[in-house]
Formats: structure tokens, sequence, C-alpha cells
């Protein structure tokens, strides 16, 4: 068939000549399971054939019998000679809307018939997201997508293709004209405007909207005037212009209530709940939203129910309130994937990942955020994409995995610059500033905020241009540079005060707080605090107020306020356990276990380290888990426990490792050295009959294991420069064997130490711990240990010149390879014992002997 254009800028279906009866589509299933087959209509003139394609391999030569129309529109199963049914059909519908969107033909770039060919049966079609006309059209590029599914079975019916196509906008060119002039239609206006407000060019959406609004004035067209007023508010909402998005969204209210137009009410009632959200009148945001989606459950809207209903979970999880959050984002993409809204569907998924992240479900919500950015690289959606991109950045940083977080954020600050959204390039700049300054690397997170807000001011816009700042503050606080972050700081809570931001507010105040609390300037920072916590109350954020009332309890634990800490930190856990914030329980009870610790009370120290630790591992947090350990291992030391603190100590150690944290790694070293030069040590271990467990532990074997370990983390010190924790790492490996008696494995520790010395020009030193291998291994007859302590030892003479002495090691060496090659050729009767080289991978273990 053809399809033309009338005069009255409709189209129209014409042509029906090869249109024939739909087959049975249960029949149609069946057959396309079983293989090839041939529709079979009876009411088809006898006369009427399929197309058929006859392609020869050797000669290239293409035969087409049947009708007489292009194969530029032909599905692949149809040249394949199976049933030709509706799918059929639904795969030229999506070259029907290619030809419109980018004005080309199907496969214009092919003059022959045989490459056609080729590129339909193989499904070589082209790259949607490569068409720069595609772009403003992402929905309709998802449509595209299904109708050209190669299993004619999974593509869309005329239902859902109807279903769909009435989800997207679409406006028919209005030929009103007022005297000569031909008045722009106030309809294309208000979608040109959508369409740059969903690229953030709020710019060219405003002139648009503003255009609009003149041409309803002329026209008296009151609801396109109305819908302008809900696109003017949207533009000032992401200005953060709230007093005015306010008054903008009150009239278009007004205008579609009065006109009895309920859609466009609850359009805008919506559009009310984001202002309400955003200056965190919470209880007003979920009144206006509640009647936005009862209005469109009445009216059967499915789209505007699932919108309302994101909006709903966005306030509920700000309260903190997240079962009733995952509910209402479930019933949301349900309704999304129901109707084949694939941008809300993933908007909604990107929904639920934030709830599972702010309960630190990080298999959850990596999952969603993926699901998420799966379907919006699918249908083309840049931005949806980076956004989805930044959220899988935040779950990584979360759970310290830092490279992947660093490399999705610098992914979706590449498409955010490309695709020209200022906003997305400065968030995602934001995203990777906080990934540095979790890792410590101040510089580069400075840099990354400060190109953050300078698009943000640029840009207008104030909520980023304060998030930036407050970035910045952090960057500094960390690095104590405390003037530089509370003028940052001030100016944070400045704008947040001024945009009417109750939540940046407070959360301006806890930061402002830490400042003067770790200047010790307590009456300032109990005032900040107590702002703080009153703020966060009366919005209903529940974790907000907790995290002010551990912040009051940690500062009263520093001024020995011991009974006022107590009160806080109980309040806070109270809090937290009726969120079901892990993190945050873990943190207060760390909190009270260090309170008690600090009253000497060590058994309810324990105890409460011991909880902590729990809900930690609940929570999935191994750098939360780093932090509370040394804690714990200094509780059971007080405890006369030693064997508990060192285990306790050995994972912090190992998790420092995992997570490349020099400090934790430093602080876990320092305390293990402690416990292994502790006289006393062994003394309060051997006391009292060890326990079963313990009592296997002593009898050596786990020590070497732990001693092998501890080896190669100082190698690996070693090799990325860090001496001073490759020195802890193998003095603590040789105190081990030791212990358990190893003293191979106590030479091999010494030789390593004296080659680390060398590195550093330590070269005395270096020589005492080579000479002390030498001396170990000759204690137990390891020739080989002795060799390897003198070929150590004559190239530490070699570097220092000292030739004489050089000459008499070489002597000895070569009198041992004389000894130890008769000796080699006798047969030990002994039984092997499991010793440290049980436990070396191959490049460790000493070279065979040679002359």
């Amino acid at each position: 068939f053809n399809i033309l254009v009338n005069s009255s800028y409709h189209a129209v279906i014409t042509d029906f000549g090869s249109a024939r009866k739909q087959a049975n589509v249960d029949m149609m299933k069946s057959d396309a399971s079983e293989g090839p087959c041939h529709a079979t209509n009876a009411d088809i003139n006898k006369d009427s054939k399929s197309p058929h394609v006859e392609l020869n391999s050797n000669t290239l030569e293409l035969t087409l019998t049947g009708l007489d129309f292009s194969l530029r529109w032909i599905a692949p199963e149809v040249l394949k000679d199976q049933v030709q049914d509706l799918p059929s059909d639904i795969w030229a519908v999506g070259w029907i809307c290619w030809e419109i969107i980018t004005g080309k033909i199907p496969f214009e770039e092919l003059k022959q018939e045989v490459p056609i060919v080729v590129h339909v049966t193989t499904g070589k079609l082209p790259e949607i997201r490569g068409q720069s006309q595609l772009s403003q059209v992402l929905q309709l590029c998802g449509l595209m997508s299904d109708c050209w599914i190669l299993n004619p079975t999974k593509r869309p019916d005329a239902s859902k293709l109807l279903r769909t196509l009435s989800l997207m906008p679409s406006i028919v060119p209005s030929a009103l004209k007022l005297g000569d002039e031909k008045v722009r239609s106030a309809e294309l206006l208000l979608q040109l405007g959508a369409m740059y407000r969903r690229q953030n060019d709020t710019m060219n959406a405003e002139s648009h909207y503003r255009s609009a609004l003149k041409v309803t004035s002329k026209t008296q067209n009151l609801r396109a005037e109305a819908d302008a007023w809900l696109g003017v508010g949207s533009i000032y909402r992401a200005q953060s212009r709230n007093r005015e998005a306010e008054e903008a969204l009150k009239k278009a209210h007004e205008i579609h209530s009065r006109i009895g137009d309920d859609v466009g009410t609850a359009n805008a009632l919506q559009g009310l709940g984001s202002i309400y959200r955003a200056q965190s009148r919470n209880r007003e945001a979920e009144e206006a939203l509640k009647k936005a989606h009862e209005i469109h459950s009445r009216r059967g809207n499915d789209l505007g129910t699932a919108n309302a209903l994101d909006g709903l979970g966005s306030i509920y999880r700000d309260q903190s309130r997240d079962q009733e959050a995952e509910e209402a984002l479930k019933k949301a993409h349900e309704i999304h994937s129901r109707i084949r809204n694939h941008m809300g569907t993933a908007t909604a998924l990107h929904c639920l990942g934030q709830i599972y992240d702010a309960q630190s479900r990080n298999r959850e919500a990596e999952e969603a955020l993926k699901k998420a950015h799966e379907i919006q690289s699918r249908i083309g959606n840049h931005m949806g994409t980076a956004k989805a991109l930044q959220g899988l950045g935040q779950i990584y940083a979360a759970q310290s995995r830092y490279r992947e977080a660093e490399e999705a954020l610098k992914k979706a600050h590449e498409i955010q610059s490309r695709i020209g959204n200022h906003m997305g390039t400065a968030n995602a700049l934001q995203g990777l500033g906080e990934v540095y300054r979790d890792q410590s690397r101040n510089r580069e997170a400075e840099e990354a905020f400060k190109k953050a807000h300078e698009i943000h001011s640029r840009t207008g816009n104030h909520d980023g241009t304060a998030n930036a700042l407050y970035g910045l503050g952090e960057v500094y606080r960390a690095q104590s540079k405390y003037r530089e972050a509370q003028e940052a700081l001030k100016n944070v809570h400045e704008i947040h005060s001024r945009i009417g931001n109750d939540l940046g507010t407070a959360n301006a105040l806890d930061a402002l707080g830490e400042i003067y609390r770790a200047q010790s300037r307590n009456r300032e920072a109990e005032e900040t605090f107590k702002k703080a916590h009153e703020i966060q109350s009366r919005i209903g954020n529940h974790m907000g107020t907790a995290n002010a009332l551990l912040a009051l309890g940690e500062l009263h634990r520093t001024q020995s306020r011991n009974q006022d800490a107590e009160k806080c930190f109980t309040k806070a856990q109270h809090l937290y356990s009726l969120i079901r914030d892990d993190l945050g329980t873990g943190n207060t009870l760390r909190s009270l276990g260090m309170l008690s610790s600090d009253q000497r009370e060590h058994e309810q120290a324990q105890s409460l380290f011991c909880q902590a630790l729990s809900a930690y591992n609940r929570l999935g947090s191994s750098f939360e888990r780093a932090q509370t350990l040394p804690l714990l291992a200094q509780t059971y030391l007080n405890n006369g426990n030693s064997l508990e603190a060192e285990e306790s100590l050995n994972e912090a150690l190992m998790i420092g490792i995992q997570l490349d944290d020099d400090k934790l790694q430093a602080r876990s070293l320092a305390l293990l050295s402690r416990i292994f030069r502790s006289g006393s040590k062994y003394s309060v271990t051997l006391a009292a009959p060890p326990p079963a467990r313990v009592a296997c532990r002593q009898t050596g074997y786990d020590d070497i294991l732990r001693g092998a370990a501890l080896h190669d983390h100082g190698k690996a010190f070693l090799v990325q420069s860090k001496y001073g924790q490759a020195e802890d790492a193998y003095s603590l490996s040789r105190d081990l064997f030791s212990r358990a008696g190893d003293a191979r494995g106590e030479a091999f520790a010494l030789r390593s130490l004296g080659t680390l010395y060398t590195l550093q020009g330590r070269l005395e030193l270096a020589a005492n711990r080579f000479a002390q291998a030498r001396r170990t291994s000759i204690a137990i007859s390891d020739y080989d240990g002795e060799l390897m302590a003198l070929s150590c030892l004559m190239g530490g003479y070699l570097l220092q010149n000292k030739l004489a002495g050089l000459r008499s090691y070489c002597l000895e060496a070569l009198r041992m390879y004389d000894r130890t090659q008769w000796f080699g050729s006798k047969v030990s009767s002994a039984p092997p014992r499991k010793r440290f080289h049980d436990h070396l991978d191959a490049s460790d273990r000493p070279l065979p002997k040679s002359r």
C-alpha cells in the first residue's frame, strides 16, 4: 500500500491491492517454531503470489518472482519464503518511521538488489543511534528497533503499536490564519519546548513556551495556555527558581481545573509536587501527587498513573520511607513495562536502584541500574545512558570499587560532554570528585568540583552550584584547610536558604558543625548541629535527624559529657533501626562502643563493636568493617585476649590491602607490630588453657600461613615503593615464622628485609640482616639458604667496593658448592616437614645448586 497526506495534514493509506486476511496467530507461532511455512489463505487470489527470491551464491545473480514491489521494505521471513503475515507489515512500519524522520528510503546507499537482500536477511540494519535526526525522538527509535526484530513472533502487534504511538508527542500542523498572517501552532511550540527541555536546553525551551503563551493570548486556546504555563514551571524548577515555578504551575492548575481538563489538572499537580519536594515540603508534595495519581487512575491514563507513582516513590525515598518508596516504584515499573514505555521503565529502574543503594542493597541496586543502562542504550537515549552510568558509579564507590566507579563516571562525563548537556557534565564531574575524595586524591577532587561549580554557576543552576561547593568544602576539610572549607560551606548554606531547600540547608549545617568540631570550637559546633537537627526533624527526614544526633553525640563524647552522648546515640540508633539503615546502625553502635571504652567498660565495648560488625556484614561494607576491627582488637587486648586481637587486625590488614587504603594498612600494621613486640603477650595467652580452636592455631601451622601471606604483601608493597609498609610486613612475617619455629621461613624474611634496606641505601643494616639470615640457615643446615645469604652479602660488599670482604665470601661460597655437590647425593630418611617453602610460588623457591 501507499501512504499519502491529505489537505488536513493527516496521513491516509491507499492502494490495498495486495492486502489479505490475517493468518491465525497461534498457527503462525507454531509454524515459526517448526520451520519455514507457506501462507495458505484460501481467499487470496490464486494469481497473487508472495515474492520469491533465489540467489545464486556463485554468480551472485538474483531472481525475484511475484508481485511488483520494492525489496527495500520486505521483511526477512518473506525473502526466506516463510510465513508472511501482520508481523511482516510491522517490519515495514519501522521503515515508514525511518522515512518520515530521516527523509531517506530504506538502504538508500545501496543501488543493487543483491546487497539489499543480504542486508535484510542477515539483519544488517541502520545504526539508529548514529542518526542525528533520530536523537530527539528516542521513543520512536525504540519502536523502530522493536519493529525490526528478526524473529517475527517477537515484533509488536497492531494494538501494541497503536498504544506505544499514543504515548509519543505528536502534532498535526495548524492551518489557522488571522488575516493574511499564518499563526504558528501553539501545540507545535509546546512540543518544541518539551523537546528542548528534555535536552536540558532551558533557554530555547523557555523561549518556545513563552512564544506559545503569546499565540494563545491571540487564539484564546486555554488548554494550550495552561500547558505552556506547565512548561514554564518545569523550566523554573530546573533552575531552582522555586517561587516562580510554583506560581506558574498554580496558574496551569487553575486553568485546567476551570476548563474541566482532568489530565492537565493532574499534570499540574505533579509539577507542584515536584516543587514542594525540592523545598522539603513533603506533606504538600505527597498530597499533590496522591491527587494526581487518583485522577490519572480514574481516567485510565496509565502513563500519568505511572509518572505519579514515580513522584511518590521519590517523596517516600527522601523521607527514608523505603518500603513505601519501593512499592510505589515497582508499581510504576510494572505499568511502564506493560505499556511498552521504555524510557519510563528505565526511569523506574533507576529510582529503584537509588532506593536499594540507600538501603545498601548493593547487588539489587547494581542489577536495577544495569538494566536501566541497557534499556537507555538500546533506545539510544544518551542522556539516560549517562545517568545510569552515574548511578552505577555511585554504587561502585559505596562498595569501595573505585576503579569501576571512576570508569563508569568518566564514560558518563564523556557522553554528557558529547551531547552538550551542561548539567549532566557537571553532575558527572561531581561524582568523579567524590570518588577522588574518597581515595584522598584531593588535588584531582578539587579540580573536578571546581569545574562542576563553574558549569553550574554559568548555567544558573543554583542547586548544582551549592552541591559542587559542598564537595569542595569536604575536600578542604579532609586536608584540614578549615578556613576555605568554612567559606565554601557558608556559601552552600546561603544558596540553599535563599532557594528554600531545607534539606540542603540542614546538610550544610551538619558539615559546618564538623568543621567547628575539628577546630575545637565546641559551642559553635553544638549550636550548628542543633539547628540541623531541628530542620531535619521538622521536614520529617529520619535519616538526617539521626545523622545530626550522631554528630551531636560524638561532640559530647569528645567533651566527656558521657550521659548526653549516650542519649544522642540511643535516639540515633532508634531512628536508624526504624528506617532499617544498617550503615547508620553500625556507626551508632561503634560510637557507643567507643563511649564504653572511654569509660573502661571493655566487655560492653566488645559487645557493641561486635554488633556494629554484624550491621556492616548485612550492609556488605568492608571499609566500615575495617575501620571497626582495630577498635575491637584494642578491646580484646584490654580484656587480655591478644590472639583474638591479632586475628581482628589481620582481617583489617587484608581489607586495607584489597581496598588499596594506605591508612587502613598502616594502622593495622602498627597495632600488629605492637602485639608481636609485646613481651607480655605470651605470658597472657599462656596463663590459661586455650580452647581447642586456639590450641590448634598455636601448633604453628596457621602462623606459617599468615607469615607467608604477610611476606607476599611485603613484596607487593616493595613493588609499589611503599617501603615503610613493606618493612612492617616483612618484620611481622619474620616474627610469625620465629614463633612457629620455622627457621627457613625466618631466614627468607630476613633476606627480604636485607633486600629492602639495600634498595633504600641502608647498606650496613642490610648486611646485618643478611648475616642473621645466614646464621639462621647454618643452624638448620639449610645450604640453599646459606648460599643465598652469602650471595646477598657479596652483592652488598660489591656496592660498597669492599673487595677484600667480597673475595672472602666468594671463597666461602666456592667451598660450599664443592661440599654441597657431594652432600646433595645423600638421601635423607627423615620425613618431610611442612614449612614455609610449601607455600611459596615457583618464583620464591631457591634456585637449584650449580657450579
